[in-house]
């Protein structure tokens, strides 16, 4: 049985074979034009482009293997005081609006114990 992770970027090959014979570019142009807006505008004219760009760099992470960018920082040590690491920045989108947001994550936890998330 394969994680949900790993599911996940098993699909996402196929999906992105799709994306990749119709660029997202493309899709926001027509996205454009159902707004009434001419997308050969001047103001207009790159942005789908520019879309497609920040799009993907929003979603990169979904791409990202945690094992390389973790490149073995994780290790056993005999520690039993709090652990605290603050100012983790993140980015995504919502998944509801497809709007970017951003902040800052601080995790806490004790060796051997639950962690403990907050933001």
């Amino acid at each position: 049985m394969t994680k949900p992770t790993e599911e996940i970027l098993l699909n996402d090959r196929n999906d992105r074979k799709e994306l990749d014979a119709r660029s997202i570019a493309c899709h926001v142009r027509e996205l454009i034009k159902l707004i009434g807006e001419d997308p050969n505008r001047e103001g207009l004219r790159k942005t789908p482009e520019r879309f497609e760009k920040a799009f993907k760099f929003l979603t990169s992470g979904y791409h990202q293997n945690v094992d390389h960018v973790l490149n073995g920082a994780t290790f056993s040590v005999a520690y039993d005081e709090m652990v605290i690491v603050k100012d983790i920045e993140f980015f995504s989108l919502c998944e509801h609006h497809l709007l970017p947001f951003f902040g800052k994550a601080h995790v806490a936890y004790l060796p051997d114990k639950r962690p403990k998330v907050s933001a």
